[in-house]
């Protein structure tokens, strides 16, 4: 069952709800445990009726309640938030590629991927209820210190807060970032600048930003299980509640060197690399309880043979830092910006698309 959403800003924090949990990283404090206690009258008697020996059926249960819950290996599935959402924040607080005169104004979104799925049960294939990709969004301001005799740097300040429901999920997600950049090489307050080529110079960006999501799993989770293959075969039926709090907050130092280009005022093309030292705290405490109702199609009915119990508790640290590299093109519309980049960190297996609008002064 969806949960109704809560509030105009919900969207947003389905956007970032989407799949957060996906990547992996290190740090544990407590394994998880799963237990399942079949019923001997009930489960033998769905056993037989299904032509599945019973501890098969066990086997099944902890295979597939294991993969989708990750009890016994949940320091990937927390650390997951931390890495997620801390690159999802990439490109949200400055700009590359405007090069503004007295101030700049507008808004960002993040959307991140992995492409490596080592967070996947090898043994069956199953994802995380939450699962996919990690975005953000957020709104932010700058000005050339012109104004103050500092006529190379810009400061920048963003800022975003959402709290809503998504699916079984309610949650909260949050950034914030200051950036100072440093621009070398070049006066972008020439007059003469050619409307036909110009180089931007290069650019060093670097600051301080925090993100954090808070999940709390609202309603029960109904999984199938199967315990054969092919069209009418037997399974279960989990129905799964209790408690599921996870709550991340990563804060990241990025060092960014970029430089951009601008032709015939049009069209600005923009890149660099950077590299991202964080550091935080990503949480996760589990106590569920699943009915376990057995089903064999031809027959219809319903049988409780058992319960299971997840149950972990970790605190873990995000991936310290990786070098990433970003390139982008933007769009000079008078004052209107309108950009898009890619974010790329080759070591962990993670792209990230930002796209967003500004203007320029």
């Amino acid at each position: 069952m969806k949960r109704a959403r809560l509030g105009s800003r919900s969207f947003v924090l389905k956007i970032c709800l989407w799949g957060t949990l996906a990547l992996a990283g290190a740090g544990m404090a407590r394994a998880g445990e799963i237990s399942v206690q079949l019923e001997p009258g009930p489960g033998a008697a769905y056993a037989t009726e299904a032509g599945v020996p019973l501890s098969q059926i066990e086997s099944a249960l902890r295979t597939e309640l294991e993969a989708l819950y990750r009890a016994s290996d949940a320091r990937r599935y927390i650390q997951a938030f931390g890495d997620a959402q801390a690159f999802a924040n990439r490109g949200l607080g400055a700009d590359y590629a405007s090069n503004p005169r007295k101030f700049i104004i507008g808004f960002a979104v993040n959307v991140s991927a992995t492409t490596d799925e080592a967070y996947v049960d090898s043994r069956n294939g199953r994802q995380p209820p939450i699962d996919g990709v990690g975005a953000n969004f957020s709104v932010m301001a700058g000005t050339n210190l012109d104004w103050a005799g500092l006529r190379p740097v810009t400061i920048y300040a963003n800022y975003f807060r959402a709290s809503g429901a998504y699916e079984r999920f309610d949650g909260t997600t949050e950034n914030f970032g200051v950036h100072g950049q440093v621009k070398l090489f070049e006066d972008v307050h020439d007059p003469k600048r050619s409307s036909v080529f110009g180089w931007g110079g290069i650019d060093v960006t670097t600051g301080l930003q925090y993100g954090r999501l808070s999940l709390t799993l609202a309603d029960a989770v109904t999984s199938r299980i199967p315990l054969a293959s092919g069209a009418g075969a037997p399974y279960i039926e989990a129905n799964t509640s209790g408690s599921f709090n996870a709550d991340m907050r990563v804060w990241s130092v990025p060092i960014e060197v970029t430089t951009n280009v601008r032709l015939f005022y049009l069209l600005s093309l923009y890149g660099g690399f950077g590299y991202d030292w964080q550091f935080g705290t990503n949480e996760l405490s589990m106590d569920l309880n699943s009915t376990l109702l057995g089903v064999v199609p031809q027959v219809g009915d319903k049988v409780n043979v058992g319960t299971a119990r997840l149950t972990a508790r970790e605190s873990v640290s995000p991936t310290t830092g990786k070098l990433r590299s970003l390139v982008g093109v933007q769009v000079n519309l008078t004052v209107l910006r309108v950009f898009t980049h890619v974010n790329v960190m080759p070591d962990r297996g993670l792209i990230g698309v930002v796209a967003g609008a500004r203007l320029a002064f």
